[in-house]
């Protein structure tokens, strides 16, 4: 209908406010979380064709060859005369040669198409000189992963081990903010995250010098097999606290990036 906009215009206008703008690297880590689970709602192939995970199936369209070509190679492929290669097996060869490969490439053109505008959307104004000369999404979004995911990385690890109980006034404040940073470095460094062990040895170091904190920790023994081990630590951790490091109103530990 006239005057209605399309899906497409829909999608540009709702997705700044689904992802917000990316800044630098201190932002990095939400923008990039954001914008994976608005590209997957969107459309399930989006994201790894942003990222090129998901790749174009031929480099270029493929042209039709002559059908005699097609019998000579069937031919030598096959050592067979050429008189007993068919019409149906030259088309059969040309199908699945030429025209679905092709297809598959048309339709990974067609979802590529709509990811360089998408992707352009989400980044602030400062950014946009950087991805000025990308033809496709994935080229842009590799631009600004290189900009940024190294600084990202040494941003998000350096919040992690400075968050200290010292620095906040509860330990649910304390606990709410150190686990939102390992969130962060745990979404960020995916295979290459803490263990569970370096993740409890960290968090021993967070709590230390804290006077309050000297009795558990003494005691503080958990089995680092246990996939849930720091829900345990925190739980502990919390329960065993004086009532004056706490608060009446619970704790709200998960963050979702």
């Amino acid at each position: 209908m006239p005057g209605m906009a399309s899906e497409m215009e829909l999608m540009m206008q709702s997705l700044p406010e689904d992802v917000g703008k990316l800044k630098d690297h201190t932002n990095y880590t939400r923008w990039h979380s954001r914008l994976r689970r608005a590209l997957k709602q969107r459309d399930n192939r989006f994201w790894p064709t942003l990222t090129g995970a998901n790749k174009p199936p031929v480099l270029h369209k493929l042209s039709v060859p002559d059908d005699n070509v097609v019998r000579e190679t069937l031919a030598d492929k096959y050592i067979v005369s050429l008189e007993s290669i068919s019409t149906n097996q030259i088309a059969d060869h040309i199908n699945k040669t030429v025209h679905q490969p092709n297809a598959s490439l048309f339709a990974w053109k067609a979802i590529d198409q709509k990811l360089l505008p998408l992707f352009l959307v989400t980044l602030g104004s400062h950014l946009q000189f950087h991805v000025r000369l990308a033809k496709t999404g994935s080229e842009a979004y590799r631009i600004i992963e290189g900009m940024f995911n190294g600084l990202a990385k040494q941003h998000v690890w350096a919040n992690w081990i400075n968050c200290t109980f010292i620095a906040h006034k509860t330990a649910p404040d304390f606990i709410y903010r150190w686990r939102r940073a390992l969130d962060e470095v745990i979404y960020l460094f995916e295979d290459d995250a803490p263990s569970l062990k370096c993740q409890f040895c960290q968090f021993m170091a967070a709590i230390d010098g804290h006077p309050n904190t000297k009795f558990w920790a003494r005691k503080a023994s958990f089995d680092m097999s246990d996939a849930s081990v720091m829900e345990r630590v925190f739980q502990s951790f919390l329960s065993h606290l004086p009532k004056s490091g706490r608060v009446a109103n619970g704790l709200k530990v998960h963050w979702n990036i």
